[in-house]
């Protein structure tokens, strides 16, 4: 009796592994990573619609299309997944900021960068040094602060 092909072999993926799968843009994976994804899409219709409503985000995104934000949130409230219901949800508390993220072309990540970078040299200083020091650390940050202070 001739024995039946067994499936080929499936990877373990972590849930962080597949999340990055699914957000990346499928030109820049790997071969590997690309068979894992198609792998997993073939195995399971309701992950293969949620990837392609994942994709289509990332396409508006990265293409700054605002004007086909509404038709995307519409299409994912119909689909059966609570997590995108509350993602739109999120996305409506504050709609004109996030189609300004989609249409504009400046970005103040460049600020947002440098406040977060303070906060977390004035954590680590806390009740340690006095304004002197932070203005240092602050200013001069390729290099050390104790060579500064000399």
């Amino acid at each position: 009796m001739p024995e039946t092909p067994l499936p080929p072999s499936v990877r373990q993926l972590s849930p962080k592994q597949v999340h990055f799968l699914f957000l990346r843009q499928p030109t820049d994976l790997k071969r590997e990573e690309r068979e894992d994804l198609e792998e997993i899409l073939r195995r399971n219709p309701d992950l293969a619609s949620l990837y392609q409503l994942v994709q289509q985000f990332r396409e508006l995104m990265h293409g700054r299309q605002g004007d086909q934000l509404h038709d995307w949130t519409q299409r994912a409230l119909k689909s059966p997944f609570p997590e995108l219901h509350s993602f739109v949800a999120g996305l409506r508390k504050d709609w004109d900021a996030v189609k300004a993220a989609f249409t504009v072309e400046w970005s103040n990540g460049m600020v947002e960068a440098q406040v977060n970078r303070l906060k977390l040299i004035k954590r680590q200083m806390y009740g340690r040094a006095n304004f002197d020091l932070l203005r240092l650390r602050v200013l001069h940050r390729d290099e050390p602060a104790h060579t500064k202070c000399a």
